[in-house]
């Protein structure tokens, strides 16, 4: 379950900043294509606000702008690749093209910090239940630990003696008494053979 919970995380996760990065690529796009120039203080905003790099580059893809450091996103400690958007543009009969990146740091941090809770749910979970466990399989062992007790004690001289089946249970308790009438022939029989 645990781990369903967590493919499920990472991939919505996943999803949804695909889903934001491809929405900041088209509205960098449609701006672009209604201004006649690339202005880069805009691209900058959108970036900052966004938390994404945007990258121009020209139709041979050579980057001819950007936002951000292109080095520092792929040396980001995270468990996921960044995600990289790319659609071609026109501008005064120009090919380029814009390039959105995103690093998937928090996504990262959230299911590190979602495997890490889990982790210590389960373990706690497994702990309870093999400390129940231990206390109800000593429960249920209690009486047949008395019943022994008691059958390492009956002697020749002590035939009188029978198991108590008030605390014993459906099977147990059948066995006490089945034991007890065995008991009760064996009695008859040595005092039979005594006179």
């Amino acid at each position: 379950i645990s781990g369903s919970i967590l493919g499920f995380s990472s991939y919505f996760l996943k999803q949804q900043a695909k889903k934001n990065l491809s929405r900041s690529l088209m509205q960098t796009i449609e701006t672009l294509t209604k201004e006649p120039q690339i202005k880069e203080e805009y691209l900058m905003e959108i970036a900052e606000k966004e938390t994404i790099t945007i990258e121009v580059l020209d139709n041979k893809k050579k980057t001819l702008f950007s936002t951000g450091n292109p080095k520092k996103i792929e040396q980001t400690e995270s468990i996921y690749e960044p995600i990289i958007l790319q659609e071609p543009i026109t501008i005064r009969e120009q090919q380029y093209y814009i390039q959105t990146i995103r690093s998937l740091e928090t996504e990262s941090a959230y299911i590190s910090l979602l495997f890490t809770c889990l982790l210590i749910v389960n373990s706690t979970a497994i702990l309870i239940t093999l400390i129940l466990g231990s206390k109800a399989s000593k429960k249920m062992l209690r009486p047949i630990e008395k019943m022994t007790k008691t059958v390492k004690h009956i002697s020749v001289n002590q035939l009188n003696t029978r198991l108590d089946i008030g605390d014993s249970q459906d099977e147990l308790r059948d066995l006490a008494e089945t034991f007890n009438e065995m008991l009760d022939r064996i009695e008859v029989s040595y005092q039979k053979q005594n006179q």
